[in-house]
């Protein structure tokens, strides 16, 4: 605590005290004329709270587990007004600031550290008086501070495979460990970027392991050239893989594309043309996303499609893509209408999978269809708002406005195995089985962007980045007497561009975007991975038979902690 402030002594008021208090983002006396911090409390050490046990006629007792309580922050003011109608207003408008949860606390000789805490009490005020001292309790049940600053490192040691930190906490902080995939945006064909599994290790030998450490790239098969054995292995081959960011991709693989001639849910009018537009309200590279230039014109629904022509048919795949689908910001922007389609068709024009996302009302409902084999098998109601949690903008947290952070999902998937086809379209997952579609194959992928009528168009109507990876079995012969060996590719946990992301503080385990916790191993070590005040170093690894010039990048974020 700092020595107490002489009420009366007169200090300039562009000048705050050492101890002032900066609450969600500003100080209480750049927003209320006549307040001054006098003196905090509460913000020193803390003490921990043991439990103990007794054992017979034994001096002393055992430790059963030590932890630390809830912190308390009291925080003494003054206020002065030059009358009773000013210090009324002044006062209310303290409690007002106050009137907050969870909010940031930001002492002036600490800028770098912050609490949360909740305001939970207020001094006696006496009445009658425009010039008063009082307090302000502030509990602070996460009894920790933190660094305003998130840390990001690479691994710089060992070959750039081993993290080093200087973690200057005084407290455990648990990070948050990224791993990119070989990038490629080039849309060619090739099985570079594969990987079976990562993990991360630290110096008490804990580890976080992900994926497979006995996946193979390749499965040796020995064959014999007489007596033939026939069997299948199951690999995997990337047929199409085209991301929209940057301003130059669509032009570098639209001729890859056939424009207005594709297959469509309900036979639309397809007509219009297609290109590279902002997601966002910024110019730079990485914003972009494929978007409607023009939607041409017609009564109904009409628009721009695209159409890829796959190099070979795929029967079981994954198919992943990702987008932007929301009406604008603004309050007449509800009456926006619009629609997107992704559809996989065979040979013959039949739909095998696909989703219709429409929007032909007022307001910022919208439909989304699954469809199978040509038939909906799926119909429900979609929110289409600015911020929706789907495919809308990301918004950030404001706590002194109330408002909390929204990161929306952007991904889905189409995922097809025999008769059965999965959807998750951002985030909304279902599975259908339907045996009409089991040995049928699709062989062309058709994105369309659509407008009702007249209506005006919605704001947010674009695709990211699409990818198709073919499932499949290859066939191998083996034959007894003279004995060769074969090398097969493998399916694999990891592939081209992948991203996966792993926070320890919950142990959730995401990639690409998705929920998958079934990647991490049983005997993760999540609650005594962290980092410790003091010099750490944190190994990573992966599967040994990835080339280096592919093999992934690793990335760990953290905030250091104090008592």
């Amino acid at each position: 605590m700092y020595n107490f402030i002489d009420t009366n002594e007169y200090m300039s008021e562009a000048v705050l005290p050492s101890e002032a208090l900066k609450i969600n983002g500003e100080y209480i006396e750049d927003l209320i004329k006549g307040y001054r911090t006098l003196y905090v409390s509460g913000r020193e050490g803390l003490a921990q709270e043991l439990s103990t046990y007794e054992v017979g006629n034994r001096n002393g007792s055992g430790v059963n587990y030590r932890r630390y309580p809830i912190r308390t922050i009291v925080v003494g003011y003054q206020l002065v007004s030059d009358s009773p109608g000013a210090f009324r207003s002044a006062y209310n408008k303290l409690a007002s600031i106050l009137d907050t949860e969870d909010a940031e606390l930001i002492f002036n000789d600490e800028p770098d550290k912050f609490f949360t805490g909740t305001p939970s009490g207020l001094g006696e005020v006496e009445p009658g008086k425009n010039a008063i001292t009082s307090e302000i309790e502030f509990t602070c049940v996460d009894p920790f501070k933190y660094s305003v600053e998130e840390y990001e490192v690479t691994p710089t040691i060992d070959s750039g495979g081993t993290f080093a930190v200087d973690y200057n906490g005084t407290y455990k902080a648990f990070p948050t460990f990224e791993a990119d995939f070989y990038q490629d945006e080039s849309g060619e064909e090739h099985d570079n970027g594969r990987c079976g599994y990562v993990a991360f290790f630290n110096d008490n030998e804990k580890i976080l392991q992900f994926g497979n450490p006995e996946e193979l790239s390749e499965e040796a098969i020995e064959v014999v050239n007489t007596e033939t054995n026939t069997y299948l292995v199951p690999t995997t081959k990337v047929l199409q893989n085209h991301v929209f960011t940057k301003s130059s991709n669509w032009n570098s693989v639209k001729s890859k594309y056939t424009l207005n001639n594709g297959v469509v849910y309900k036979n639309h009018t397809k007509t219009g043309t297609i290109g590279e537009k902002h997601s966002y309200n910024t110019t730079q590279e990485g914003t972009y996303y494929l978007a409607a230039t023009g939607y041409g014109s017609g009564k109904s629904w009409h628009g721009p499609t695209a159409t890829y022509a796959l190099s070979e048919s795929a029967t079981d795949f994954e198919f992943t893509y990702s987008q932007k689908l929301a009406v604008g910001s603004a309050k007449a922007d509800k009456k926006q209408c619009g629609a997107f389609q992704m559809i996989l068709s065979d040979s013959s024009g039949a739909i095998i999978a696909g989703v219709d996302i429409f929007k032909g009302a007022d307001g910022t409902k919208g439909t989304c269809r699954m469809i199978v084999n040509g038939k909906v098998m799926k119909e429900a109601s979609l929110d289409l708002s600015y911020h929706n949690k789907c495919f809308g903008n990301n918004r950030s947290a404001d706590k002194k406005k109330k408002i909390t952070a929204i990161n929306t999902v952007k991904a889905s998937s189409i995922t097809k195995k025999g008769s059965t086809i999965t959807f998750n379209i951002g985030g909304i997952k279902k599975t259908f089985t339907v045996s009409a579609v089991k040995s049928k194959s699709v062989t062309k992928v058709t994105v369309a962007f659509l407008a009702k009528g007249s209506s005006k168009t919605l704001s947010f109507n674009g695709l990211y980045r699409m990818k198709m990876v073919k499932d499949y079995k290859k066939t191998v012969n083996e034959t007894i007497e003279t004995i060769t060996t074969e090398y097969h590719d493998v399916q694999n946990k990891f592939n081209v561009n992948d991203v996966l992301l792993v926070n320890c503080s919950d142990g959730s385990v995401t990639l690409n975007d998705l929920d998958r916790p079934d990647l991490g191993a049983l005997g993760n070590d999540w609650e005594e991975f962290c980092l410790i005040p003091g010099t750490n170093q944190i190994g990573t690894s992966y599967s040994d038979w990835v080339d280096s010039s592919y093999a992934p990048s690793f990335k760990m974020r953290y905030r250091e902690v104090f008592i």
